[in-house]
């Protein structure tokens, strides 16, 4: 099967920062929280909506996962897999490819750079607290 949809609960964790996992999340209902782990804090780096997408990066440019995902609320998230995924960049023009692929690299490394020197947008910092619970207050 290439794509599947799947229910997740609040917390439940689609990859982790370092995991060699391949495949791509669409949410088609829910949030996702995206983060940084460093020195057990969750730097924020994204959240992610119904009819957005998550773990592009690794697709890309085939390294581990770069930040960890986690369901801020309950989810509905449809799964498409690697091998989907390769099929249908196939029929892509090369160029296409080398381009999204130093996308992907250029987004990796900016990543590293919040790690790294442990920035944290605070208006983000604020938008992940709104989702602790689970809901937005």
């Amino acid at each position: 099967m290439d794509e599947k949809l799947v229910e997740y609960k609040k917390g439940d964790v689609l990859f982790h920062e370092g995991e060699n996992s391949k495949d791509l999340y669409i949410v088609q209902t829910g949030v996702v929280k995206i983060f940084k782990e460093c020195d057990g804090r969750k730097l924020p780096i994204a959240l992610v909506h119904a009819g957005q997408f998550v773990g592009e990066l690794s697709f890309f440019d085939g390294k581990p996962r770069s930040a960890s995902a986690e369901c801020a609320t309950d989810a509905k998230i449809l799964t498409l897999n690697q091998a989907h995924l390769e099929r249908e960049m196939k029929k892509l023009p090369s160029w296409l490819l080398v381009m999204i692929r130093s996308i992907a690299d250029r987004m990796r490394d900016t990543d590293e750079i919040v790690k790294r020197n442990r920035i944290c947008d605070k208006t983000m910092e604020q938008e992940f607290s709104r989702w602790g619970d689970g809901q937005p207050k």
